[in-house]
């Protein structure tokens, strides 16, 4: 299923925002637009249905509390359609309908340029997606962590082998690996 329309309702930077007609086919949607624009507002709002109206933001105190209201004397609401009908509806903390499509939402925020890649949280941590950004505006090093751990899962099927005397299956690893990653990709670019 895909969204086919978002209505925001005193969320972040937005009074009310619409944006309809998303067409089904599309593989990849690009929000283009200046900084401040709110593309990042768009994806704190999908973060927003799997928590409460508030975050623990350091760097705002008290202001955290009211983090995604725009006009504090209303609350920040969110109305999802997907392509089948189905409704995501959240008003303040009250995740109204939709609680089973909510657990899909999974968003990345921009990946900078890295010189190297190297892991800076446990398994456990990436796991759980505990390394998740605390907004969509702060680097997200969890492409990074993601990259290291498929990275040394590859090596570990390599190397395992060798270590108890036998050879590496280099086309099952293929097949577990990396056959995986470029269905992947085909899925979201095509051929």
């Amino acid at each position: 299923m895909r969204i086919q329309k978002i209505e925001l309702k005193n969320f972040k930077r937005f009074t009310d925002l619409t944006i309809s007609e998303i067409p089904e086919s599309s593989k990849l949607i690009l929000l283009i637009g200046s900084n401040g624009s709110g593309k990042s507002s768009l994806f704190d709002s999908f973060d927003w249905l799997n928590k409460g109206y508030s975050k623990n933001l350091p760097y705002l105190g008290e202001e955290s509390k009211v983090y995604y209201r725009k006009n504090l004397a209303f609350e920040p609401s969110i109305l999802i359609q997907l392509s089948d009908g189905s409704l995501i509806e959240k008003n303040g903390l009250s995740l109204i309908q939709g609680s089973e499509y909510v657990k899909n939402f999974i968003g990345r925020s921009s990946i900078r340029i890295v010189p190297r890649i190297s892991n800076s949280a446990s398994p456990e941590i990436i796991s759980n997606d505990l390394d998740s950004p605390l907004t969509y505006i702060e680097n997200d090093t969890r492409f990074i962590n993601d990259i290291f751990i498929y990275i040394e899962d590859i090596n570990r099927a390599l190397r395992e082998p060798v270590f108890s005397g036998k050879q590496a299956d280099t086309l099952q690893i293929f097949k577990d690996y990396i056959d995986p990653l470029n269905t992947s990709l085909r899925n979201i670019f095509g051929e």
